[in-house]
């Protein structure tokens, strides 16, 4: 549909439903996050499937009605340039640790960005092969590096789920790296 959709409570997770129709997760919309924009700006398709996760409120705004605000609030248009920005900074970002960051690290960034499973907060519900098919690496070579972040105490290895028993650990581990890989 021609419009933006803004999340206004919960989440929205961005992704394609695969051949064996399990919905892969490439991004994750928070609150105060909007989806839309490049049917709006740039007349392209939906690339993507959009997916609730837990209870989620969503606001419809049309083409036109949008049309009509940005003229009233041309502040508009920044606050969507700005959103732009930061996922543009995102995914730099994604694709500098996917080249620098040793695996089990940039499971662990995968880790600690995921929603909590409604069960427990320290929960991620989310399949060794969920994760292979996001990180671009096999299945095997995520058991491995799960291995290695569960001998060192940072997560729990679970059916369909992994906890997260030293999230505050993981992030120092990760930032550790980005400061001896910085400019």
């Amino acid at each position: 549909r021609d419009g933006i959709s803004l999340v206004s409570a919960g989440e929205v997770a961005v992704g394609n439903i695969r051949p064996d129709g399990s919905f892969l997760v490439s991004g994750l919309l928070r609150k105060g996050e909007c989806y839309g924009q490049f049917t709006v700006f740039l007349g392209l398709p939906q690339t993507h499937s959009l997916w609730s996760v837990g209870t989620t409120q969503v606001v419809f705004v049309s083409q036109p009605v949008l049309t009509g605000l940005l003229h009233a609030w041309p502040e508009i248009y920044e606050a969507l340039l700005k959103l732009a920005l930061w996922r543009n900074v995102e995914i730099l970002d994604f694709l500098d640790a996917q080249r620098r960051l040793p695996l089990p690290l940039r499971i662990a960034r995968l880790l600690l960005a995921s929603p909590a499973s409604s069960s427990s907060p320290r929960d991620i519900d989310c399949r060794q092969e969920d994760l292979a098919d996001t990180l671009g690496v096999s299945r095997v070579a995520i058991g491995k590096a799960l291995k290695k972040l569960a001998a060192q105490g940072l997560i729990e290895i679970g059916y369909g789920k992994i906890t997260l028993i030293d999230s505050a650990g993981m992030a120092r581990r990760i930032e550790a790296i980005h400061s001896q890989n910085a400019p």
